[in-house]
């Protein structure tokens, strides 16, 4: 494994040079995203009535469960983690894909794949250097979360457990997308199907919250749930993001694995030729336009459709309360 990952280093450095500016600024962007709320949180709702109230009105909204999961602790820092903690997990998975797939797929579909490759560098060293560079990006956002709530005056408990949370996200996406980047031969389709899977595993842990009791279970199945029933400043639960840890482990092991059968600028799924001659339908600008742009259009159609009816099937369970939500 030592010479497959030879070159590592030089690489790693590589990647830090045209991103210098982009790798620290999205980790403060993040941070200063998460401890916004805080202060707007202790000064409109100062008493522990008035935020209970809010938290019951936040339960007894179908969208506002679905997209952000219920409060679990009446605290500032719980509610602030109510509004912003799952939007964190996005934000934090959207960059660790984009970069992950920028310094791996895309580089090989724009040549410069081979061109390294022609260097004294080992099979998995290009690899290993992405998943270095955005690895040690998500704990450095998770750190600034830590350090942006503490000091803020949020105990340390509930800070360290939210920015456990934003690295476990940035983490979790960046294995997907190193797993997706040897399945698929363009870097558009390898970012779409590691950003496809992590949303849809977000809006099954969406379901799961705005269910009620009943599906709390299927929060369990996806590692968004996981990592939102850390509970930060509610009684958290460390425990949670020991199978985040294993998860990724086990995703990586099946990126170096995949990236070992496939030839470099190809993708392990094949894909189907095309027929010889085009149809006349195809001859124009507009069908040209449709043809490579098809898939975004059937892929934003289903996301709104899979969301209607996240909305629909889980609101026909889920009830009004007037108490804190449930702590599944």
């Amino acid at each position: 494994m030592g010479g497959a990952l030879s070159g590592t280093g030089p690489l790693i450095r590589l990647i830090l040079r045209p991103d210098r500016l982009w790798l620290p600024l999205w980790p403060v962007l993040v941070a200063a995203f998460v401890s916004g709320p805080v202060a707007t949180i202790g000064a409109l709702l100062p008493t522990a009535e008035s935020r209970r109230a809010y938290a019951e009105d936040a339960a007894a909204n179908p969208a506002v469960l679905l997209m952000q999961g219920p409060a679990y602790d009446l605290s500032v820092g719980g509610l602030a983690a109510q509004q912003r903690a799952a939007a964190t997990t996005v934000f934090a998975a959207l960059a660790a894909v984009l970069l992950l797939i920028r310094h791996t797929r895309a580089e090989e579909h724009a040549g410069r794949g081979e061109l390294i490759g022609a260097a004294p560098v080992g099979r998995h060293a290009p690899l290993t250097a992405a998943l270095t560079v955005v690895g040690a990006a998500g704990a450095l956002q998770g750190a600034l979360i830590t350090a942006a709530l503490a000091g803020a005056g949020m105990p340390l408990d509930g800070s360290a457990a939210w920015g456990m949370i934003a690295t476990g996200a940035a983490w979790v996406a960046a294995a997907i997308a190193a797993v997706a980047a040897q399945l698929t031969r363009t870097a558009r389709a390898a970012a779409t199907a590691a950003l496809g899977l992590f949303f849809a595993m977000y809006l099954v842990r969406g379901v799961s919250d705005l269910a009620g009791p009943g599906l709390s279970w299927l929060g369990w199945t996806v590692p968004n749930g996981w990592l939102l029933r850390a509970r930060p400043f509610g009684d958290e639960r460390w425990w949670v993001f020991a199978p985040v840890l294993a998860l990724c482990a086990a995703l990586v092991a099946a990126a170096y694995a995949l990236a070992a059968r496939r030839d470099l600028g190809a993708g392990v799924a094949t894909e189907r030729p095309g027929p010889a001659r085009a149809p006349r339908r195809l001859r124009s600008p507009l069908a040209l336009a449709w043809r490579r742009e098809r898939g975004a259009v059937a892929g934003w159609l289903a996301a709104a459709a899979a969301f209607g009816l996240a909305m629909g099937l889980g609101g026909q369970s889920a009830r009004p309360v007037h108490a804190m939500p449930c702590r599944c």
